[in-house]
């Protein structure tokens, strides 16, 4: 009796050509663990350390009823630890749809790996000191810390926006995530842009007009939230991406879906930015600002609802025909 082999799928990958090398959806996460290189092994180590770092500070908050308001309060370890964590987990999958280059992926994800521990351990810190992180030079160690700060500042930035230039060129994935990936790319490169807005705008505050506070912009508006929603584009679209590849729709209608998430993403950031520059807070929107939101997220909400039914539907399919 003839028998059948079927190829291994991590060798079925090595075999492809070097730069139409990319993971299928169909490999199990031990089968991508073992073919993944070095520095993406890094970054998923690195990005859960960094959300388990984050949760352990979440925990002390809740125990020692701390508050998640002020300078020093210990909000800003949760918020680094889980933003940079995201972000490394979000890059190293990306890397999955990358050609295999060792030099370039360590220059690029695993110096950003590691300048990420290196300014989520510096801000916690200081506020494990009891002292503000960010534009403080009261004495020569805090001065230290701050400078070490944005030099790491400086080196994540261009790690991103190298990384995103590498998506733009070398990404090898399916049409609709390969959308999904590059728009979340850009947003996050957009949010290192909105970051050093940031620190411009806190140093001419304590600089130029002396007495004003760093992180505010006109009577109460601050960039945090525009920074916020273009970090965490990413990690919104990609796993709508993802999840499409699942679908048995049409890859036009995967990237019609795609694009429309990100195009409403996209105007939530220029809502938020245009909010901020007119000096208003960020709970203080408008009625037209308002309705604008709503529309948003209602797309958003209405993208992922249409692919989860989308996948349910094949599952019901099959419980019903094996029931009959």
């Amino acid at each position: 009796m003839a028998t059948t082999t079927t190829a291994d799928p991590v060798t079925a990958i090595d075999r492809l050509p070097r730069r139409r090398r990319w993971i299928p959806v169909s490999l199990t996460y031990r089968e991508i663990w073992a073919c993944a290189p070095g520095y993406q092994k890094f970054l998923v180590l690195v990005g859960s350390a960094l959300l388990l770092f984050a949760g352990v500070h979440v925990a002390v908050l809740v125990t020692t009823g701390g508050t998640w308001h002020g300078d020093v309060s210990l909000r800003q370890p949760v918020v680094f630890g889980e933003s940079f964590g995201l972000t490394c987990l979000s890059l190293a999958w990306i890397s999955s749809y990358l050609p295999v280059s060792r030099v370039r992926g360590w220059r690029l994800l695993g110096t950003f790996g590691a300048a990420a521990v290196g300014e989520t351990f510096l801000v916690s810190i200081q506020q494990w000191r009891g002292v503000t992180a960010f534009y403080n030079v009261s004495t020569p160690f805090d001065w230290m810390v701050f400078f070490l700060m944005g030099v790491l500042g400086v080196v994540v930035m261009f790690c991103i926006f190298f990384t995103t230039m590498w998506i733009f060129v070398s990404l090898r994935a399916p049409k609709s995530f390969t959308w999904a990936i590059r728009l979340g790319a850009l947003l996050l490169a957009s949010s290192q842009v909105l970051g050093a807005i940031m620190i411009t705008n806190g140093l001419v505050q304590l600089t130029i007009n002396r007495g004003g506070a760093p992180d505010l912009i006109g009577r109460a508006a601050a960039l945090r939230l525009p920074h916020a929603l273009t970090l965490h584009g990413l990690q919104l679209l990609m796993p709508l991406g993802w999840l499409l590849l699942h679908t048995d729709w049409s890859e036009a209608r995967r990237t019609r879906i795609v694009v429309a998430a990100a195009l409403a993403c996209t105007w939530l950031v220029v809502i938020a930015f245009c909010q901020t520059f007119s000096g208003r807070a960020p709970l203080e929107p408008g009625t037209a600002i308002g309705v604008q939101l709503m529309i948003c997220a209602a797309i958003l909400t209405a993208a992922y609802l249409v692919t989860l039914i989308a996948l349910a539907r094949p599952r019901c399919a099959r419980n019903a025909a094996g029931n009959s």
